[in-house]
């Protein structure tokens, strides 16, 4: 189980592919002693075990299952990721609930730099999970409120300083992102849709 609060940014150092499987070695200096063999830790939101351990690295290997759904499959040494260990009992809970099983990607379409904030536009036509209109979105790990809808997507508006503790800086239009909605909300949605009291100015299903 993940929140979304990213706690740290860590560089790929190496990537080994293989038929089914790409391994990734990864740099970490701040979440590095909260991992073991074995431990979950969310890399751009996609939940992965650790594989390997250096003083200042981590390894996972991420099967292709994963890589169908997520944006795993593109990374190559150099790039950055956002990182999240996974929760422990009595951690707090400051993000949403989340469980880094990325059900699909989007696309950025815009970035709009205001004087406060940031708004990201996403195309989610290939996804299928719901939205709701000031509900939970985790793009690439990142715990965000979905700002507006439109058509084929929605927006997020992102406050100075979650945008200057994760990897959106290096985000561009055309990029494809990571997206998993909030479990709480995921529940809510199938209610509601299973009441067939669906108001289609809060609730849509991407795809």
């Amino acid at each position: 189980m993940f929140t979304g609060m990213i706690k740290e940014i860590g560089r790929v150092l190496g990537v080994t592919r293989s038929r089914n499987y790409m391994r990734y070695e990864i740099s970490s200096s701040r979440i590095i002693d909260q991992l073991e063999l074995g431990s979950s830790v969310a890399l751009d939101g996609v939940c992965q075990s650790v594989t390997a351990l250096g003083r200042k690295s981590f390894t996972v290997e991420a099967l292709s299952g994963t890589l169908d759904k997520t944006t795993l499959a593109y990374i190559y040494p150099g790039i950055y990721l956002n990182l999240e260990p996974s929760l422990n009992l009595g951690d707090g809970m400051d993000g949403h609930m989340v469980q880094g099983h990325v059900s699909g990607q989007g696309v950025i379409k815009a970035i709009e730099k205001r004087p406060k904030d940031f708004l990201v536009r996403v195309d989610c036509s290939g996804w299928k999970g719901r939205l709701l209109k000031e509900g939970s979105i985790a793009l690439d790990g990142i715990s965000l409120t979905v700002y507006d809808m439109f058509s084929q997507g929605f927006v997020v508006n992102i406050i100075p300083d979650t945008w200057s503790r994760t990897t959106l800086p290096m985000k561009r239009v055309g990029q494809r992102v990571n997206l998993e909605e909030d479990i709480q909300q995921r529940i809510i949605g199938e209610s509601i849709e299973k009441s067939q009291m669906v108001d289609e100015n809060k609730l849509k299903q991407c795809g």
